[in-house]
């Protein structure tokens, strides 16, 4: 048998297409297929890698996310009531564009608790302050989540392994990662807590 191939880009009308074309009635749907390829591909990863644990099987599939023209008030409420710290922020299409954090929201100028950028900075916590603000990629004002977010959004494809997640993370210090498909549309978010988590196992 030879080895499975490479994972690549393809489109829902593809997989509409590869469906008219079998024969007799299949009860699938072009997400079914899409999500059955991934889970094929991400088998093969693992045997291929020697049975290292896959992003896949770690991450949380009902990720709560937002859109970009979310106000601020919004993204609030839902870090709030769902106790978490970050956001993905995706577009009519679920394609990730970048994560809003409580970090993002305290360092935007139109937050009431931000730190002005011609104060002087004092404490500690005026510091991390204004080290957020002067961050690149992110945006120094705004009211809705595509203005506070900081993007481009590091992200991990679904079918990666642990150690590659694990690396990104380090390599540019976050603690989540949005899981991303082949089109670059939202499939879950893995946590640094979640790779610890299989090192007990």
């Amino acid at each position: 048998m030879g080895a499975f191939p490479e994972q690549q880009g393809f489109s829902d009308e593809d997989l509409h297409e590869a469906l008219k074309e079998l024969k007799g009635y299949v009860d699938v749907t072009e997400s079914d297929l899409r999500k059955i390829y991934a889970l094929a591909h991400e088998h093969a990863r693992r045997r291929m890698a020697g049975g290292e644990p896959g992003v896949s099987e770690v991450m949380t599939r009902d990720v709560i996310s937002v859109k970009a023209g979310a106000a601020l008030q919004e993204v609030v409420e839902l870090l709030t009531r769902h106790s978490i710290s970050g956001l993905p922020v995706i577009d009519a299409d679920g394609s990730v564009l970048g994560v809003v954090t409580e970090s993002d929201i305290l360092a935007c100028d139109s937050c009431p608790y931000s730190v002005p950028r011609s104060r002087p900075a004092g404490g500690g916590l005026r510091r991390l302050a204004r080290g957020l603000l002067d961050r690149p990629g992110r945006k120094s004002g705004g009211d809705t989540a595509g203005e506070l977010m900081t993007s481009p959004a590091i992200t991990v494809h679904v079918a990666a392994g642990l150690k590659e997640a694990a690396g990104l993370m380090a390599a540019h210090r976050v603690k989540r990662l949005p899981v991303v498909d082949d089109e670059g549309r939202l499939a879950g978010i893995i946590s640094r807590a979640d790779i610890v988590r299989t090192a007990g196992r």
